[in-house]
């Protein structure tokens, strides 16, 4: 009788213990990492503005700092895109392009300088 007792108790021990060894919550070291996705924020995209009938099109937007604008002349005379003091494609023949990034916030207003009838307007945020 005494030796059941004995088993009694060591199978209690045993069991006890494993109890314990595996149902403890996982220590930080236990816990498998799980892959970090490291995200990258997108360069903002470019514009494009069309230089055509004698007017660019389109003729305002808003931008985000950092966006490149890219002005294309598809009219058959040659035109210009001036903002005095901060940018001057020279002149665009047909087919030509003059593309400029705007790296400070405000806005920007430009013209042909050949045709200064013709206006337009960038906002850049």
């Amino acid at each position: 009788m005494a030796k059941i007792i004995i088993f009694i108790i060591i199978g209690l021990v045993i069991a006890g213990a494993g109890y314990w060894y595996y149902g403890q919550p996982a220590s930080p070291e236990q816990i498998p990492l799980i892959p970090t996705i490291e995200t990258k924020e997108e360069a903002p995209a470019s514009r494009i503005i069309l230089i055509k009938n004698f007017a660019f099109n389109p003729a305002k937007i808003t931008i985000k700092m950092g966006t490149e604008v890219v002005w294309r002349n598809e009219d058959s005379v040659p035109h210009t895109v001036t903002a005095e003091g901060i940018f001057d494609s020279r002149i665009l023949q047909n087919g030509e392009s003059f593309g400029y990034k705007f790296d400070s916030p405000g806005t920007f207003d430009y013209i042909c300088a050949i045709h200064p009838n013709m206006k337009a307007q960038i906002i850049v945020e």
